[in-house]
C-alpha cells in the first residue's frame, strides 16, 4: 500500500498557484531559493525576518504551464473520450429538431481535434426513433450503442472513425438499453448487461462479428470491469460482493471467483500487478459520523491476488 498512500498524499497536498510568480519552486519555498519559516518570510539567506521575502512571493508554486483552451463543447455534453486524433463526446442538444418536447433534439456525437478547434458532428442518428447511448474509444476508433426508442432491447453496437465517415454496425444482435460498454482491448469490445434476470459480459470483435457471452451471473449486479493480461476481471455488487475473472479466450461463460468476502466494490476496482484495489462503502450507521468528522465515505482496499487461497498468475 506504500505507493497508493503516496499517491493519496500527493493528491491531498494541493499547492496554490501564483499569478505573478516566475519559475518553479516547492511549497513553502520562495523564488529566492530559501525556505520560509513560520512567523515570517525568508530574507534570502535562510533566516526569518518577519517580513516579506527579498526574492519574490513565498510559499506559492508558480504556474509554469497554464491551461490552454482548445475549444468549447456545449454545456450539455455527456462524457469525454480521447482518441489518437480527437476528443469525442455525446451531446443530446445537438442534431436536428424532433418536434418532441421531451426530446427536442435528436442528439449527436461531436468531435474536436486534439490540437483544438470547433466541434463538428461526427454521427447523428438517422431518425427521431434512435439515439446514441454508451460510448467508448480507443486508438482512432469510436464505438457506441445506438438505441431504439421504440424498444427496450434494440441497442446496436457501431464503430466509426474519429476522423469521420460512415458508422458500421458490428453485430446483428441487439442489446438492452441498460447495457454498458465497459472495456476495450486490441481485439474486442466488452459489453455488460445487467437486468432483473441476471448480469452478463459479452465480447464483440472490434472488426465485427457475433458476440460471445463469457460471463453469466444470476440475480446479481456488475460493478467495474477491467481487462488485464489474458483475463477480464469484474466485480459484483450484490450480497457480500465478489471479484471474478474470466478468460478473454472463453467461448462460453467461464467466470471463477477470485475473491469472495464482505467488501462489495460498489464504485469499481483497479487491477494491479499483484492484486487489485477496490472502493468499499462504510457501514450506513457510520454515514452521519463520516460527514460530521469530514471522513471519506469510501475506504480503499488493497486485496492480494492470493486472497482466499487463489494463487497469483
Amino acid at each position: 500500500m506504500a505507493s497508493v498512500s503516496a499517491l493519496l498524499l500527493a493528491l491531498s497536498s494541493v499547492v496554490a498557484c501564483s499569478d505573478d510568480a516566475e519559475g518553479t519552486f516547492a511549497p513553502g519555498e520562495s523564488s529566492s531559493g530559501a525556505i520560509s519559516s513560520s512567523g515570517g518570510s525568508s530574507s534570502g539567506d535562510g533566516t526569518s525576518s518577519g517580513g516579506s521575502s527579498s526574492g519574490g512571493s513565498s510559499g506559492t508554486a508558480a504556474c509554469t504551464t497554464p491551461a490552454t483552451e482548445l475549444g468549447q463543447f456545449p454545456a450539455t455534453v455527456r462524457g469525454l473520450h480521447l482518441t489518437a486524433e480527437a476528443f469525442v463526446t455525446y451531446d443530446p442538444s445537438s442534431g436536428p429538431d424532433t418536434g418532441n418536447p421531451a426530446t427536442p433534439k435528436r442528439g449527436a456525437l461531436l468531435s474536436m481535434p486534439k490540437a483544438g478547434g470547433t466541434p463538428t458532428e461526427l454521427f447523428v442518428p438517422a431518425d427521431d426513433d434512435h439515439a446514441v447511448g454508451e460510448v467508448i474509444a480507443d486508438g482512432n476508433d469510436v464505438f457506441f450503442l445506438q438505441s431504439d426508442r421504440t424498444s427496450d432491447s434494440g441497442s446496436v453496437l457501431h464503430r466509426i472513425s474519429a476522423a469521420g465517415g460512415a458508422a458500421t454496425p458490428l453485430t446483428a444482435q441487439t442489446f438492452d438499453d441498460f447495457s454498458i460498454l465497459a472495456a476495450i482491448d486490441a481485439t474486442h469490445v466488452y459489453l455488460t448487461t445487467d437486468t432483473m434476470l441476471g448480469a452478463g459480459i459479452y465480447k464483440i470483435p472490434r472488426a465485427g462479428g457475433a458476440p460471445v457471452l463469457i460471463a453469466d451471473l444470476d440475480e446479481t449486479s456488475l460493478g467495474d470491469v477491467q481487462v488485464f493480461g489474458t483475463d477480464v476481471w469484474f466485480a459484483s455488487t450484490q450480497g457480500g460482493g465478489s471479484v471474478y475473472k474470466t478468460p478473454i479466450s472463453a467461448t462460453q461463460p467461464s467466470q471463477q471467483v477470485v475473491f469472495d468476502g464482505d467488501h462489495p466494490c460498489l464504485t469499481g476496482f483497479t487491477r494491479v500487478a499483484d492484486g487489485f484495489l477496490c472502493n468499499e462503502p462504510i457501514a450506513i450507521s457510520k454515514v452521519d459520523d463520516a460527514f460530521a468528522n469530514r471522513q471519506p465515505i469510501y475506504q480503499l482496499l488493497d486485496v492480494p491476488e492470493d486472497a482466499a487461497g487463489i494463487a497469483p498468475k
